[in-house]
C-alpha cells in the first residue's frame, strides 16, 4: 500500500471545522510540521496521505465526534463501535460488511451504504448525494469520501482472518479524473471517475472469507491508528520498533490481544515470543494486563457496557476483568465509572 502525497489545497476547507472546535489553525499546523498557510489557502505544497489520517485522529479526539464534525449529524465517540460490537451472527467478511453498511446508515440517518452482488464481485456502494456535509466544497467532499473508502477496507481487513487487499478489485470515485495523486492512489488498481457512487469492489470470494474469533469493533481511532501504520510501511523512513516490548505494545493498541495472534503477526512462534520478551526483562501476561488497562480507562468513558468493553479486552468474563482492574485501579469498573459521572 502506498502512502501517495495529495495536494495540500484539497484540505485547507477543514479550517472552518478547526475553527469549530475552537483550534488555532497555527498550533495544528505546527503540530503536525505542515508548511505555513497549510490552513489558509497559500500552501501549494503536497501533503502525505498518512499525515491527513493523522490529522483527522486528532480532530475525531478533540470533537469528540466520530465524523470530526464533517457532518452536521455529529455522532458521539464509541458510537459505532457500541453498535456494530455485537457480531457473532457474523461468520464471513461478506456478513461483517452488511453489518456495517446496515449501522452507518442508522448512524447516519439515510440509505447511504448499500451491498450489492454484481458478476462476480461484490460492491461496498456509497452514495452520498443527500449526505449532510458541514462543508459544501466539493475537492474536500471528494477527499473525505475516498478516506472512508480506506478506512472502510482497514475495518474489513481487521476481522478478516486472511489478507483483504488481494480480494479488491477496483474503486469507483465521484472525482473528476484528477492531474495529481489522490487517496485512492493508496492501491495500484483501477479506479473509475465521476461514478454515481463511492464504491470497494471485491471479488465475490469475499462472501467465504473466515472472520476472526474475536469478533469485536476497535474503536475508530483505533482504525485510524491502522490506517496510518499500514500507509507509513512503506516509507523511506518507516517507524522502527525498539525493542521486541514495543512492538508487541504496539499491536496491544490495535485491539490484538491474543498471544498466538501477535506471534503471527511478528512472523514468529509463540515460544519465540516470550523468549523475546523474557530476554528483555518483560513478561507477555505484565504488558497486556497494562495495555489492558490503559484501554479499559478510555473505554470506561464511552457508552458501553461494562460487559462489552470486557470482551473488547479479551477476558474470558466480566469476573476476571474486574478482579483485573481493581488489583490495578483500586476500584472496580462500575465504581471508577461511577467516580467519572460523580467528578464536577
Amino acid at each position: 500500500m502506498a502512502n501517495p502525497a495529495i495536494p495540500i489545497s484539497e484540505i485547507q476547507p477543514v479550517r472552518e471545522v478547526i475553527a469549530g472546535i475552537g483550534i488555532c489553525p497555527d498550533e495544528l499546523s505546527n503540530a503536525f510540521d505542515l508548511p505555513p498557510g497549510a490552513f489558509s489557502g497559500s500552501a501549494t505544497q503536497t501533503l502525505l496521505l498518512s499525515d491527513y489520517f493523522r490529522i483527522l485522529e486528532y480532530l475525531t479526539a478533540q470533537a469528540g465526534d466520530e465524523t470530526g464534525r464533517l457532518s452536521t449529524r455529529s455522532i458521539m465517540s464509541g458510537s459505532l463501535a457500541f453498535l456494530v460490537n455485537q457480531l457473532d451472527d457474523c461468520n464471513t467478511v461478506f456478513d461483517v460488511m452488511r453489518k456495517v453498511a446496515d449501522t452507518c446508515n442508522f448512524l447516519h440517518g439515510g440509505p447511504y451504504n448499500q451491498i450489492e452482488k454484481r458478476d462476480g464481485y461484490i460492491a461496498y456502494l456509497i452514495n452520498d448525494e443527500d449526505f449532510p456535509y458541514t462543508l459544501t466544497n466539493h475537492s474536500y467532499q471528494y477527499l473525505t469520501m475516498e478516506c472512508v473508502l480506506i478506512f472502510l477496507h482497514q475495518l474489513l481487513s481487521y476481522f478478516s482472518v486472511e489478507p483483504l487487499t488481494p480480494l479488491l478489485r477496483k474503486t469507483y470515485t465521484r472525482r473528476p479524473r484528477p492531474k495529481s495523486n489522490v487517496p485512492l492512489s493508496c492501491w495500484d488498481l483501477p479506479t473509475r471517475y465521476e461514478s454515481a457512487n463511492y464504491a470497494l469492489i471485491y471479488d465475490r470470494r469475499i462472501e467465504r472469507q473466515p472472520v476472526r474469533g474475536d469478533r469485536v469493533m476497535p474503536s475508530t481511532e483505533s482504525l485510524l491508528r491502522m490506517v496510518i501504520d499500514t500507509l507509513s510501511a512503506n516509507d523511506d523512513n518507516p517507524p522502527r520498533f525498539k525493542n521486541f516490548s514495543e512492538a508487541v505494545t504496539s499491536l496491544f493498541e490495535q485491539g490484538i490481544y491474543d498471544q498466538r495472534v501477535i506471534a503471527k503477526r511478528l512472523h514468529i512462534s509463540v515460544a519465540t515470543l516470550r523468549r523475546r520478551l523474557e530476554d528483555e526483562g518483560r513478561q507477555f501476561r505484565s504488558l497486556r494486563l497494562a495495555a489492558q488497562n490503559q484501554q479499559a480507562l478510555q473505554l470506561l468513558r464511552q457508552p458501553r457496557s461494562i460487559r462489552d468493553i470486557s470482551e473488547h479486552l479479551g477476558f474470558s468474563d466480566i469476573r476476571s476483568f474486574s478482579r483485573a482492574f481493581k488489583k490495578l485501579n483500586g476500584v472496580t469498573p462500575k465504581s471508577y465509572r461511577q467516580e467519572l459521572a460523580d467528578a464536577p
